[in-house]
């Protein structure tokens, strides 16, 4: 576990690439790798991430999904990407009940971007 705290435009985005890098690479020989989470306390957040996340892991072959919100469409993509973007309250939707649900147990990075905004009113 780590907590990196930084001022804003100080890098706190390549860290969490390079740890998800470093989670693909320890386990890209797993026949069914475990997933990466990020959380984003806010939708344009998360949007933005999935956006930028898309195009750079893409020439890796690796799938990045945001949630929607629409619980029936979240498993879908969660059973498909291995680097899931999501907001505190559609991953909260996800894993409640998670002993039931092997992709939810089946995290092995878990990001937390922002942790200060996630208590607030917009968070």
């Amino acid at each position: 576990s780590a907590l990196l705290a930084a001022p804003t435009g100080s890098g706190k985005t390549v860290c969490a690439e390079l740890a998800i890098f470093k989670h693909l690479t320890d386990h890209a020989d797993n026949e069914e790798s475990s997933k990466i989470v990020y959380i984003a306390p806010l939708e344009s957040l998360a949007q933005e991430r999935f956006l930028d996340w898309s195009e750079k892991f893409s020439s890796i072959d690796v799938q990045v999904a945001a949630l929607t919100g629409e619980f029936n469409v979240d498993i879908k993509l969660l059973a498909q990407a291995q680097i899931v973007i999501s907001t505190p309250e559609q991953w909260d939707n996800l894993g409640r009940r998670w002993h039931k649900r092997k992709n939810v147990r089946n995290v092995g990075l878990f990001i937390v971007d922002e942790l200060h905004l996630i208590s607030g009113n917009n968070g």
